[in-house]
């Protein structure tokens, strides 16, 4: 989607993922629990990195702050 939607956005030097790099990763896929953990992290790491507004905290009730 990257490559056919983001147009000029899309970062120079990026690559598709392989059928290796997709393969390997659905090994791994993520339970409800860990996706709501994994959203929440990203959230963090948004409001620490990039100054993202601590409400978006909001998105994701219930989440350890």
């Amino acid at each position: 989607m990257v490559f056919g939607l983001g147009g000029p956005s899309v970062p120079a030097g990026a690559k598709p993922f392989s059928a290796q790099e997709v393969a390997r990763e659905r090994k791994f896929a993520l339970s409800s629990a860990s996706l709501k953990a994994e959203r929440a992290r990203y959230v963090e790491v948004a409001i620490k990195q990039c100054g993202a507004p601590s409400a978006m905290r909001l998105l994701y009730p219930g989440q350890k702050r």
